[in-house]
């Protein structure tokens, strides 16, 4: 199904909405915690499906923190702490504990009142490593911080990555969903969104990969496309913590009553065609046993892979 690219009206669904929401978040059967994480805040308009690298526990790290970054700058303002001020006993949102010994010696990775932080073996304290969430955000309107707050995740990512943590890699690819005035979707890699209208299910995001940009570009016919050894793996133009910038994609997308939003990973839509994923969506059932039952149907085909759904209804 094609990228809806011909919205006449993006923001014909008014200035409020009633929404019901689900997600399911769940790890493959590869050994180690998932490297995916999801937002599902039907009361700050906010959703995410985020795909970072399954594995060991530095992989978790990236999607979880760009999974609470957005919540922080969504939700109230918080009162955050003096850049030279360190927290003595922070309640954190997120911690990781290393399992097996890094490179760098750090063994443990933070993030608190707006801050990543990181405990060094060395002297067992903990240490800032980027302020991501600053007092100037909220001078910006909601849609503009959550980027910003992207932006701040995206470049914290790529110092870590120079600094060559072990077991660590950057994000694959995300897609957020802000419900404000209008419904805006932004998205990095092969993180997609879907919108349900009368039975009918269409993309409204198009994946970052590498060969669809060069059919595109017209270096490559699609019937060369598909032969070259790489295509299978499906390798993608931008992804969150690599490059310059973060290179989210942002769309204005226009939505009524009765729609259904699907957001979802990487391990949902390249094991279940839509058209399978379309008949589950718009299938009987709540959203939760609907989340579910997507998830379960792309595991039973890649019972490895993580995969993460998320469904929003328009009231």
């Amino acid at each position: 199904m094609k990228p809806d690219d011909h919205d006449p009206n993006p923001t014909d669904a008014g200035t409020a909405y009633l929404l019901e929401a689900a997600g399911v978040c769940r790890g493959g059967t590869h050994k180690g915690p998932s490297g995916d994480a999801m937002v599902c805040r039907p009361d700050l308009g906010l959703f995410a499906a985020i795909r970072g690298s399954a594995g060991w526990n530095m992989s978790m790290l990236p999607s979880r923190l760009l999974a609470v970054v957005l919540e922080t700058l969504a939700g109230p303002r918080p009162t955050l702490l003096p850049s030279e001020v360190l927290p003595e006993t922070p309640d954190w949102l997120v911690v990781f504990d290393a399992t097996r010994p890094h490179r760098d010696h750090v063994n443990a990775f933070g993030f608190g009142v707006g801050s990543l932080y990181e405990r060094s073996e060395d002297d067992g304290r903990w240490h800032r490593c980027a302020e991501l969430v600053h007092d100037d955000m909220w001078a910006m309107p909601r849609l503009p911080r959550l980027l910003a707050g992207c932006e701040a995740v995206h470049q914290a990512l790529v110092l870590l990555a120079l600094r060559g943590i072990k077991d660590f890699e950057p994000i694959a690819s995300c897609v957020v969903a802000l419900f404000d005035h209008t419904l805006t979707v932004a998205h990095v890699g092969n993180g997609r969104a879907y919108r349900l209208r009368d039975g009918t299910l269409v993309a409204l995001t198009r994946d970052h990969l590498l060969f669809e940009t060069l059919v595109e570009s017209g270096q490559l016919s699609r019937e060369d496309a598909a032969q070259h050894p790489l295509y299978a793996l499906r390798p993608l133009t931008r992804i969150l913590g690599h490059g310059d910038s973060s290179g989210l994609e942002v769309t204005e997308v226009a939505v009524r009553g009765g729609d259904v939003l699907l957001l979802c990973s990487a391990g949902l839509h390249t094991a279940i065609e839509d058209a399978a994923i379309a008949s589950v969506v718009a299938g009987p059932g709540t959203l939760e046993a609907r989340c579910e039952a997507l998830v379960a149907a792309a595991q039973a085909v890649r019972p490895a892979d993580d995969v993460t759904a998320v469904l929003v209804e328009v009231g």
